[in-house]
Formats: C-alpha cells, structure tokens, sequence
C-alpha cells in the first residue's frame, strides 16, 4: 500500500508541475480601463517597448477560438508591441520553457519571455528578453505556434543572483493585424 501511495504522489507532482500556468491566456476574464478600452486581465501591454500598436480584448465574431473574448492587436508599419501576463514564475537553469498560442489575421509575431534576478529581498531585476521557438506569420485561419526551449542563466546574471523569474509575452512587429486565443505556458523543472 505505501508503494502505491509513493507512486501516486510522484505522478501528482509530475502533473502538477507540468500543468499550464493560470496566465489567463484565454483572455476571458476582462476588464474596462479609464479609456473604456476592455484588457485581459493580468495582462499589460509594455508602453517603452510599444509603439503604434492597439491591443484589446474582443468579442466580436471571428476574433476567438473558445470562449467569449479573444485578443485583438494592430500594429503600424513601423510599429510593434510588446504584451506580457504580470505574474513572475520562479525558474531554475534547465527548466524547460513550453509556449503555445492560436493566431489569425496578417502580421509577424513571437512568442518570448522576460527573464529576471531574484535578490535576497526578493527584489527583480530585469536580465533581458528571450524569443521561444520562431517568429510566425498569422494565416487566414487559426493556427497554432508552439515553442520550448530550456532556461539557461544569461551569460551577464551569473553569478549575480541565485534565483530567477520569467514572465511571458507575445511580441508583434511590423504592419498587423492578428487575433490571438488559448495562449498556455508551462514551466517543467529539471530533473534533479
């Protein structure tokens, strides 16, 4: 019986450290800013990085998959956007990064990720962006752009901190009009 056990909580905690993170990458849960202009919440667009780009959270027909809502974004031609989820997740060197997102319209975008330093206070300190998997160009129907990739300490944090944070973000460039939904992430720790 205590094998049994033994080997039920290891599957427990394999799947529980494989199971997406609540990033609310199906962009249903929504709210109205100042402007009027409706957001997914827990989810913020970057204004340094940004520039002639509009972001909003849409349910009109044809921009979601699932749901009520989908992300709708616009960029100009010399335009870009950088939107990221707000919560950190805590990361180890070898730890495997899965991302994964359906898209729809025309335009390039990325899927990439903030990595920062933890110090003793629990402070973070921005290391530097990092692209997973491929750029991609949205098609006329969803498709779906997935990545992996495992963290690896930036060569200019080592030794400078001993813990580590990452933070997703879907990247668009150029002239585009593309619909996003179902975004997922996964952080599976290295083996030990």
């Amino acid at each position: 019986m205590k094998k049994l056990i033994t080997i039920a909580s290891a599957i427990f905690a394999v799947s529980a450290i494989a199971a997406p993170l609540d990033l609310n990458g199906d962009f249903e849960k929504v709210k109205a800013d100042a402007k009027g202009n409706i957001a997914p919440v827990g989810w913020i667009k970057n204004r340094i990085v940004s520039k002639d780009a509009e972001v909003c959270a849409s349910k009109d027909e044809g921009c979601f998959r699932n749901g009520k809502f989908g992300l709708t974004v616009e960029t100009a031609e010399k335009g870009c956007l950088s939107f990221r989820a707000i919560p950190f997740f805590e990361i180890a060197e070898g730890d495997t990064i899965k991302m994964e997102i359906y898209a729809k319209g025309s335009g390039r975008y990325s899927l990439q990720y903030i990595a920062y330093g933890l110090d003793a206070k629990n402070n973070n300190h921005f290391i530097s962006t990092l692209g997973i998997g491929r750029t991609s160009t949205a098609a006329e129907k969803w498709s779906l752009h997935s990545g992996v990739t495992k963290f690896s300490v930036p060569k200019k944090a080592v030794g400078k901190y001993n813990r580590f944070a990452v933070l997703p973000v879907i990247f668009v460039n150029g002239n585009a009009e593309i619909c996003f939904d179902d975004f997922k992430m996964e952080i599976i720790k290295a083996a030990k």
